[in-house]
């Protein structure tokens, strides 16, 4: 005999309860990342300066839906709750069960998704183990790229990246290889840049504050850089740019 809806119902209010009882991220996981504390750092991309470029009905990897526009006191970076007041409302949308959740509405930053509405929806979501959750996606282009694996303490880093990609605007296929550990090495890349391009005779800038010409950035990149990296094998180096200084 198969189980009936009260049985799953049961089994999923003792997993829940279960799952809520986890160490929250006082002990053990991240906070859940801001949308304006994300964006302040990665800087919104001059050519959509509203950051908001389409919206659409998309599949979300759960595991990517790491941030919130404004409920970071409430939930973790696994969307386990902070705040035991919300139980009895989590605890009523299980049982709703997943045919009677709306889609939640996210904002997408690279590879990074920030909730708009539907935080529990999202927790009940990991509770589940669910692999994916139906969202409305609106997406917001930077300056510099969000990873998926970018975490709040990874923000000082992702500043000093922002301020490298305004002063040497690379083009966005070379934005995932520009990742460095130590902020002040982008001020050396930077540098770098500069001087090639006054080595081949080019004084071309952008019209904002002496930032290179984007042309001559991506030729600086893709004829010098990457070539180097790549020669000289970049191998546990993390990332091109990594390994460009490496032996630069």
């Amino acid at each position: 005999m198969g189980r009936t809806r009260r049985d799953e119902s049961r089994g999923l209010g003792s997993r829940w309860r279960r799952w809520w009882s986890r160490p929250s991220a006082a002990t053990d996981v991240e906070p859940l990342l801001r949308l304006d504390e994300a964006l302040a750092v990665l800087g919104r991309c001059p050519h959509h300066p509203q950051g908001l470029v389409r919206r659409e009905a998309d599949t979300v990897p759960v595991a990517s839906i790491v941030g919130t526009l404004a409920r970071g006191e409430d939930f973790d970076r696994l969307f386990r709750p902070l705040n035991p007041a919300l139980r009895d409302r989590r605890e009523r949308l299980a049982r709703a069960g997943a045919a009677g959740l709306s889609p939640v509405s996210l904002v997408r930053v690279g590879e990074l998704y920030f909730v708009d509405d539907g935080h529990h929806r999202v927790s009940i979501a990991r509770a589940r183990d669910q692999l994916a959750v139906d969202a409305l996606v609106r997406s917001v282009c930077t300056v510099a790229f969000a990873c998926a694996c970018l975490t709040q303490t990874d923000l000082q880093v992702k500043a000093a990246e922002r301020r490298f990609l305004e002063c040497v605007p690379l083009p966005d296929p070379a934005l995932r290889d520009v990742w460095l550990d130590d902020p002040a090495d982008y001020e050396v890349l930077a540098a770098a840049a500069r001087r090639w391009s006054a080595q081949h005779g080019s004084t071309a800038v952008a019209e904002d504050e002496g930032a290179l010409d984007p042309a001559v950035a991506a030729a600086w990149w893709r004829h010098h850089v990457v070539p180097l990296a790549h020669r000289n094998g970049c191998d546990g180096a993390g990332s091109i740019a990594a390994a460009y200084l490496c032996i630069h």
